[in-house]
């Protein structure tokens, strides 16, 4: 199971990065990579919109 949360981690990490490699503005993208890692590390909330 540990190896599968690894997994998981290491490849949701490179698909954000893949993203805002897309963001050509500098000081934006460090903002957004610093915004969406405080997203999740907050707790969890489940809205359904």
């Amino acid at each position: 199971m540990a190896a599968d949360i690894e997994e998981a981690s290491a490849l949701l990490a490179l698909k954000t990065i893949n993203l805002l490699a897309g963001v050509s503005d500098e000081p934006f993208r460090m903002n957004l990579r610093r915004r969406v890692a405080e997203r999740l590390a907050q707790t969890p909330t489940i809205s359904i919109t």
